[in-house]
């Protein structure tokens, strides 16, 4: 897998600094870890990093990003289905296959809107945003939205386009309050994605406002 979307330069190194919401450090980990470009950015930035606190008087850590993100998998595991083991999880990063440890077709999906459907992990904070998995059908739109905050999307299976280009599977997507979008699935299979905010979505329309305290998102 070859991505061709990624998180920008500076969410990466606020990772590498463990300063991100657990929501985020979650997909960017998966990212991460089919993406040898941003894998590599990942280290030089943590050899800067540990090269920077090297010059610093001691003092005590937190657990860095690594770390966090795997307490955070440890806390939470089983969430989608049965206990971890008893069936082999789909082709998922690793941190997302010990979350999900029957795969995604365990998943116990709940209805959000026509075509729509949802999965929210609880247990991962994420501000006063949230962490969910989408399951979106073919042709389907999420309605027209801007964000008051940051949102990363990390394509599972599936793809989908919108104004910012085409996005399939191993992509990421870091959007911030800057872009205004409306993402439709051009895929022949639903597709399946992990989003995470850390503020609600802002929706354009008057309908799609009403709603949205339905919707949760």
């Amino acid at each position: 897998m070859n991505p061709n979307h990624h998180p920008h330069s500076e969410t990466i190194l606020a990772y590498s600094a463990g300063s991100v919401e657990e929501s985020f450090s979650l997909l960017i980990a998966a990212h991460v870890e089919r993406c040898t470009n941003c894998s590599s950015l990942l280290a030089k930035a943590e050899t800067l990093a540990g090269g920077i606190l090297e010059g610093l008087p001691p003092v005590a850590m937190s657990e860095g990003s690594i770390n966090q993100v795997w307490n955070l998998a440890e806390n939470t595991s089983g969430a989608g289905g049965s206990s971890r083991g008893e069936h082999p999880a789909d082709d998922l990063p690793a941190v997302l296959a010990y979350l999900l440890p029957d795969g995604l077709s365990a998943i116990r999906w709940r209805f959000m809107a026509p075509g729509i459907q949802h999965f929210r992990l609880s247990g991962v904070h994420s501000g006063a945003g949230s962490a969910r998995l989408l399951r979106i059908a073919p042709g389907v739109e999420i309605p027209e939205h801007t964000h008051a905050g940051s949102e990363l999307t990390l394509i599972l299976s599936g793809s989908y386009t919108d104004q910012t280009g085409h996005f399939g599977p191993g992509d990421l997507a870091d959007l911030d309050d800057s872009v205004r979008h409306r993402p439709v699935v051009d895929s022949g299979q639903p597709c399946i994605c992990l989003i995470a905010t850390d503020q609600p979505l802002l929706f354009t329309g008057t309908l799609n406002r009403m709603l949205q305290p339905l919707l949760g998102i």
